[in-house]
């Protein structure tokens, strides 16, 4: 398959600051990825306690309530690429001083905190300043097609299978969903964007539905795996709503309110999951996920809007940068530190 063929199929492709962006996005999110699993599983090693672990997931969440509003004021306000970097940085300080820790000694619990709210600041102020740059880099009418590829990059960095074997099965299968629900988006767009959104939301109730009913293995795969295709579709179709009605000036400031709103509770969620699973049971705390996840998708439906937005809708203006041709882009590279 040839560059040429792939710029002619994809034009997006032939930016070359998008393809710079590109590469981020695959290489960034694996970290993330790997912690997920890698971290999860190391702390229940070193502290046989899933209260520990507890604590220490949200230590890598909490700092989404503060950095991630600091992220987006810095970036509208200073180069969004050079955010980027800094985010990188700090997520490779966290993870990398983790790995090696646990790898050579047998790190106290205070210590592992520390290290996961590090990465977990990295993490907060990389998703809106990546979200600002976008649609700097390319023009309004290949926005779902960088939206959908960039995204497909991220998951593609997160394609892992690292711990026991039937979670690795679980985590690959919803990772090749997301893979196909970023392929899926290239070509696809609701006609109600948000009804879509909040309807697929609501739909992730049914991962801890299926753990909590401990289908057969293969059954549990599957609906991670349709699950990750429409979640995939959502999260660009979110991307694009957004980018294509917000002023670029302000796309990172809202990103970050974006990404508050999405963790705020999450903090809390982390603490409690332990506990609650040992006091009542596993299968009972997931019949709990799930009923909240849809009691809160029914309220996000009360809005009139949410249900009636359509795709072709009257944007906000955009900003003449978005507007310049990829010839344009092309000659002018992107200015990291």
């Amino acid at each position: 398959m040839s560059r040429g063929w792939l710029v002619r199929r994809f034009p997006v492709l032939g930016i070359r600051d998008f393809r710079l962006l590109l590469g981020d996005r695959l290489i960034a999110p694996a970290s993330v990825g790997f912690s997920i699993v890698g971290v999860s599983f190391a702390v229940l090693k070193a502290t046989n306690s899933a209260t520990d672990l507890s604590y220490v997931l949200a230590a890598q969440i909490a700092p989404s309530l503060v950095f991630a509003l600091i992220g987006g004021v810095a970036a509208d306000r200073f180069p969004p690429q050079r955010v980027i970097v800094a985010a990188n940085l700090l997520m490779a300080l966290g993870e990398g001083t983790f790995g090696v820790l646990v790898l050579t000694t047998r790190p106290p619990l205070w210590v592992m905190l520390g290290l996961e709210a590090i990465t977990g600041t990295g993490v907060a102020l990389f998703y809106p300043a990546s979200q600002a740059l976008l649609p700097r880099l390319v023009p309004r009418d290949l926005l779902q097609e960088a939206s959908a590829i960039s995204r497909l990059a991220m998951n593609t960095g997160q394609e892992h299978l690292g711990g026991p074997a039937a979670w690795g099965a679980i985590t690959a299968a919803d990772a090749f969903g997301l893979i196909a629900g970023g392929l899926a988006s290239l070509r696809f767009t609701p006609r109600r964007p948000m009804l879509f959104v909040v309807l697929t939301g609501g739909a992730v109730a049914i991962s801890p539905l299926s753990l909590a009913m401990v289908l057969p293995l293969a059954a549990v795969c599957v609906a991670s795996f349709g699950l990750g295709v429409f979640v995939e579709m959502m999260m660009v179709v979110w991307t694009v709503t957004m980018a294509r009605n917000i002023p670029p000036d302000k796309l990172a400031r809202v990103s970050s309110y974006d990404v508050l709103g999405s963790v705020m509770a999450m903090p809390a969620g982390a603490l409690i999951a332990g506990p609650l699973g040992t006091a009542i049971g596993i299968s009972p705390a997931q019949y709990a996920a799930a009923a909240v996840i849809i009691v809160a998708s029914a309220l996000a439906l009360i809005p009139r809007d949410i249900r009636t937005i359509r795709s072709s809708d009257a944007a906000a203006p955009v900003a003449p940068a978005i507007e310049e041709t990829p010839a344009r882009l092309e000659a002018t590279p992107l200015r990291t530190p």
